[in-house]
């Protein structure tokens, strides 16, 4: 999020209210206490601008951190799942469609950082929470079918525990999805993009 810094501080806070210079004026030997006391008020402000400031750069290179590790984690677990094999069926092929769209989005947003941008990756992470959720279920299903075939005796939490603790299909392995997603929302939360679209916006109207 980009801050805007100024050590100048605008004229207005140089002059003093007109009230109060006449009243400070008109006793004796308090003419210099006053001009002290306004210059301490002076730096005051200035020392507010330069901590605001300060606080704005950090904000920005966390943003920048998210965005590399959530492109990092796309392309780790888009080249995992190649590697796998996992495009028997059509769906095992939605998590790769869904994290290739996901790249080709970020380069778009990376290149142009615009409000509809920001508003489009948004709704590919929210995909990306969902398919995770239909992944671990589509994963469970598998690992109770392969239990069964194994031992067609297995039930109720018999086969729930079984099913959850087998190593084939991974019952949590898409949740890497919904990590991506939810790291995808982090990132795009309260984003200066649509702030700006909201300014401009307003502006408008205002014309």
């Amino acid at each position: 999020m980009r801050t805007q810094c100024s050590s100048r501080v605008p004229a207005s806070e140089h002059r003093p209210d007109a009230a109060l210079q006449s009243a400070v004026l008109n006793k004796p030997g308090s003419y210099a206490r006053y001009w002290i006391n306004l210059r301490a008020a002076v730096q005051k402000h200035q020392y507010g601008l330069m901590k605001t400031c300060q606080q704005g750069i950090p904000i920005k290179a966390i943003r920048s951190t998210i965005f590399a590790l959530l492109l990092l984690g796309m392309v780790g677990s888009g080249t995992e799942l190649v590697l796998l094999n996992h495009m028997e069926d059509r769906l095992q092929w939605l998590p790769i469609i869904l994290i290739l769209v996901g790249l080709a989005a970020s380069a778009w947003h990376g290149s142009r950082s615009t409000a509809l941008s920001v508003r489009f990756i948004q709704w590919i992470f929210l995909a990306f929470i969902v398919a995770g959720l239909a992944g671990i279920y589509f994963h469970y299903r598998g690992s109770v079918e392969f239990r069964l075939e194994s031992n067609p005796s297995l039930k109720g939490w018999g086969l729930f525990w079984q099913a959850i603790f087998s190593k084939a299909p991974p019952l949590l392995a898409p949740g890497s999805m919904i990590q991506l997603g939810l790291l995808g929302l982090v990132y795009t939360y309260r984003h200066p993009a649509t702030k700006r679209s909201g300014e401009n916006v307003k502006s408008t109207e205002g014309d």
